[in-house]
C-alpha cells in the first residue's frame, strides 16, 4: 500500500532515529480489578483484524517505503505477571512499555496487559505513522465496547467501516496532481517565506542533531478560568482554541521580542464522513504566521490569530512536509507547535488526569505516561473535556530544563487569565507574575 505524505515524512524521521519515541502514542488504563484477560485478548484481536492499519509494516521498496499489511492475529495482546510490584514499580514499568521505540518494519501497534491479583494496567501503544488523537479515543472507544460484549458473553456489535485509510492516500494524491495543488503551494510558500520560527529560548545550546528526547510539564485550567475562556470566545468572535493559542503567542512574544511568529498547528484531516471512523495518521500541519506589536491590545492578538487560523485550516490539506521540503537549510518551518484535543462524546474511557470512570464491573482510570515527547522544542497540547481544559507542554530535554516550563505554564494561565479579563491591555503591559512574585522581584532589585 502507498504511504501519505505525512507519513513518508515520518517513515523518513525513523530511519534517521530509528531507537527514538517521540512520535510513539501511548496510553495506559488502571482497572481494578483487573480484566477477564481470555476476553480482552479476543477484543483486541478483533480490533487488530479490524483496522489493518494496526498490523502494518513500513518497509522499503525499490526507492521508498511502503505499508505492508500482516495477516490478523499478527499481533495480540501480550500478558505478564507482575504480582511483585508495588504501584510506584508498576507506573515505572507502564512508562517505560510507553517510551519502547518501534521498528516500523516488523509493527506499529502493541498492547500489553501488566496484571496483579486484584488490578491490572493495559498500555495500549501505536506510532504515530499509523494514528493521530482521534484514532487514539477510536482504538479505546472500540476497544472498550468489544472487551464488554465479550466479558459478558456476547458478540460485539460494531458498525461497518464506511472508509479505508487507502482512500485518504487516493484522495490525497488527486488533490495533489489537480490543479488547486498549485493554488495551495502558492499560498503556504508567501506564508512560509520570511518566516521565522517562534521558540522559547533554550536554556542549553544546540546540538548539530536533535536528541528527541523530552518530558511534559501539565496544569489544568481552574474551572472559572475555564468558563471564562468559553464566555471570551463568543464575545470576541472567534474559538476557544484561538483564544487559548492567542495566549501562547502572546507569550511567545513576550519572551523572544519577536514581532513576526510562526508556529505550527496540526489539525485534523478527516473531511469527510466515510474517514470519520478509520485508525491512520489523519492530520496534517499548517503555519500560524501572526504578526504582533508591544502597543497591539490582545483583543487585537486574539482577533489576528482566529483570522489567521481560519484562513490556516481553510486551506489544510496541503502536506507540511510539502511546504517544509527544502528547508533545512535556512532552518526549521516550525519549533513550536500547538493543537487541542476534544474528548469524544462517545467515549468510555477518561483522558489522563480525569477522575476514575466504571466500565462495566471495573473502576478505570487512566495514567499519566509520556507519548509524542520530543518532536520539536515545545509542542503544546489543550485538552478539552467536560471538566474545562488542560495544558501539556512537551519540551526538549537537551534544550530547556524543567524550571523553565514550570515557570511558562504559570506564565500561560496568567495570559489567558488576562485575555478573559482585560483583553484591553496592551501587550507590553501584560504581567506574568502575580502580586507574591512581584513583590519578591522588587524586594531582590532594593537588596
Amino acid at each position: 500500500m502507498p504511504l501519505s505524505a505525512g507519513q513518508q515524512a515520518l517513515w523518513l524521521h525513523h530511519t534517521l532515529a530509528p531507537e527514538s519515541s517521540a512520535y510513539n502514542d501511548a496510553d495506559a488504563a488502571l482497572f481494578t480489578p483487573g480484566p477477564d484477560a481470555d476476553a480482552l485478548c479476543r477484543a483486541v484481536d478483533l480490533l487488530v483484524t479490524r483496522h489493518d492499519m494496526l498490523r502494518s509494516r513500513f518497509v522499503r521498496d525499490g526507492d521508498g517505503p511502503v505499508r505492508e499489511i500482516a495477516p490478523p492475529g499478527s499481533y495480540g495482546l501480550v500478558r505478564r505477571d507482575v504480582s511483585g510490584l508495588d504501584d510506584a514499580a508498576l507506573l515505572t514499568l507502564t512508562r517505560e512499555l510507553a517510551r519502547e521505540p518501534f521498528d516500523l518494519e516488523h509493527g506499529v501497534f502493541r498492547a500489553v496487559l501488566l496484571h496483579r491479583p486484584h488490578d491490572a494496567v493495559l498500555v495500549v501503544a501505536v506510532h504515530h505513522i499509523a494514528t493521530d488523537a482521534l484514532s487514539q479515543r477510536l482504538v479505546w472507544r472500540e476497544l472498550a465496547a468489544t472487551y464488554l460484549a465479550l466479558a459478558s458473553g456476547a458478540e460485539p456489535e460494531l458498525p461497518p467501516q464506511r472508509g479505508t485509510f487507502d482512500d485518504y492516500v487516493t484522495n490525497e494524491r488527486d488533490m495533489l496532481a489537480s490543479p488547486l495543488a498549485a493554488e495551495l503551494a502558492a499560498y503556504w510558500r508567501d506564508v512560509a517565506d520570511g518566516s521565522q520560527a517562534a521558540a522559547v529560548p533554550p536554556d542549553h545550546p544546540r546540538g548539530s542533531r536533535p536528541g528527541y528526547t523530552g518530558a511534559t510539564v501539565v496544569r489544568t485550567l481552574p474551572v472559572d478560568l475555564a468558563q471564562r475562556v468559553r464566555e471570551t470566545a463568543v464575545a470576541t468572535g472567534v474559538t476557544p482554541f484561538a483564544v487559548l493559542t492567542g495566549s501562547l503567542l502572546i507569550l511567545l512574544h513576550r519572551y523572544t521580542g519577536q514581532e513576526d511568529l510562526t508556529i505550527g498547528c496540526p489539525t485534523t484531516t478527516r473531511r469527510s464522513r466515510v474517514l470519520r471512523d478509520v485508525v491512520g495518521l489523519l492530520v496534517n500541519t499548517v503555519l500560524l504566521r501572526v504578526r504582533m506589536s508591544r502597543t497591539d491590545t490582545v483583543a487585537q492578538a486574539l482577533a489576528a490569530v482566529g483570522h489567521r487560523l481560519t484562513g490556516a485550516m481553510a486551506r489544510g490539506t496541503y502536506p507540511f512536509a510539502l511546504v517544509n521540503a527544502g528547508r533545512s537549510a535556512d532552518g526549521p518551518l516550525v519549533r513550536t507547535t500547538v493543537t487541542m484535543v476534544a474528548a469524544q462524546r462517545a467515549d468510555q474511557i477518561p483522558t489522563a488526569g480525569d477522575p476514575p470512570v466504571r466500565l462495566g464491573p471495573h473502576t478505570v482510570q487512566m495514567l499519566d505516561v509520556p507519548h509524542l515527547e520530543g518532536q520539536t522544542d515545545l509542542t503544546v497540547e489543550f485538552t478539552q473535556g467536560p471538566r474545562g481544559f488542560s495544558v501539556a507542554l512537551r519540551y526538549d530535554t537537551e534544550l530547556y530544563e524543567r524550571e523553565t516550563f514550570e515557570r511558562f505554564a504559570d506564565h500561560l494561565l496568567r495570559v489567558v487569565t488576562v485575555a478573559c479579563d482585560a483583553p484591553q491591555t496592551r501587550l507590553s503591559r501584560v504581567s506574568l507574575v502575580d502580586a507574591d512574585e512581584q513583590s519578591r522581584l522588587f524586594a531582590l532589585g532594593s537588596a
